[in-house]
């Protein structure tokens, strides 16, 4: 069987087979019809010659290579860090009208909110935005400034005038980065000793750290010290760390340090400086014991003066 097909003034469609001529003509007003729909037979030619087939008056034009909008991935769990953006994935294989939204499942109630339709936010919270690349075939969500409250199950969905919605889930989970300042002294958690004019390395670490931090500052008390190092000192920066550096330790130095990323929980450590309070004490306490020493002569003089100022006296 050879088929000829033509549109005629979008209407018809004149199909010409081995036996027949069929006019056919759309059903509904649906443009959609010409992929998916059903035709009529408005009316029909026989050619000479040729015996007349069965025939009905319900053509279904879509059922010959028909295909159907469906998802190119599935299920699957995102793990990123508080505070990163999130973009959670949705390819879609689309071969008809259909609108797409992203919804947000309540974990307790399993009640689900509307955050976007295709690529209008629908939620108060402007953080949340749909977004298509041209010839994509993914419809992402992008959530903004992660919280620990975003975390949870998403729904992306999709419904078309023809099928049912078809949707898959994406679970969201949501770590959070903690800074640790590396401590010598077990004896007391959060504060370091270190002797006079040695060297001291406060050494930071970055645990459950997914993306390297864009900048970690060192603070001494409230003072931002990366950039205005005095002593030689000097900061060390790693993918997942930094280190600050001092070759000869000063009394100054001691005090609050605290290490700042920027997608991490800060941490703080105290330094103590001893040696110098010490030496102190201990040409003091010489001095007082000289003085001690010294106290007898002191007595015995003054008593001498006295006894001679008597003696004239008398």
């Amino acid at each position: 069987m050879k088929i000829i097909m033509c549109k005629f003034f979008s209407l018809h469609i004149f199909m010409l087979c081995s036996d027949m001529m069929y006019v056919l003509g759309e059903i509904g007003n649906s443009s959609e019809n010409y992929t998916t729909g059903n035709w009529r037979i408005l009316y029909s030619y026989k050619h000479p010659g040729h015996k007349r087939g069965t025939r009905s008056n319900v053509f279904n034009l879509g059922n010959r290579g028909e295909k159907k909008v469906r998802f190119l991935n599935h299920n699957y769990t995102e793990t990123i860090q508080i505070g990163d953006e999130a973009h959670l994935r949705c390819f879609i294989r689309n071969y008809t009208e259909m609108a797409v939204y992203w919804l947000k499942v309540d974990q307790k109630t399993k009640e689900e909110k509307e955050l976007t339709s295709n690529f209008t936010t629908t939620h108060m919270d402007k953080r949340f935005k749909q977004n298509k690349r041209e010839r994509s075939e993914n419809w992402e969500l992008s959530i903004k400034y992660t919280q620990k409250s975003d975390e949870g199950y998403y729904s992306c969905r999709v419904t078309t005038l023809e099928e049912p919605p078809i949707y898959i889930y994406i679970e969201l989970k949501l770590v959070e980065a903690v800074a640790q300042i590396l401590e010598t002294d077990d004896e007391i958690p959060g504060k370091i000793k270190v002797k006079l004019f040695s060297p001291l390395r406060l050494s930071c670490v970055l645990n459950n750290s997914i993306t390297p931090p864009q900048y970690i500052f060192w603070y001494h008390f409230d003072t931002m010290i990366n950039y205005d190092l005095e002593d030689n000192a000097s900061v060390r920066r790693g993918t997942q760390g930094s280190e600050l550096i001092f070759p000869k330790t000063e009394q100054s130095h001691q005090g609050n340090y605290s290490c700042v990323p920027s997608n991490a929980k800060q941490a703080s450590i105290v330094v103590e400086v001893y040696g110098e309070s010490d030496l102190l004490m201990g040409n003091t306490a010489k001095r007082k014991m000289g003085n001690l020493d010294f106290f007898p002569y002191l007595l015995i003089s003054h008593y001498i003066k006295n006894l001679i100022f008597f003696v004239g006296e008398v």
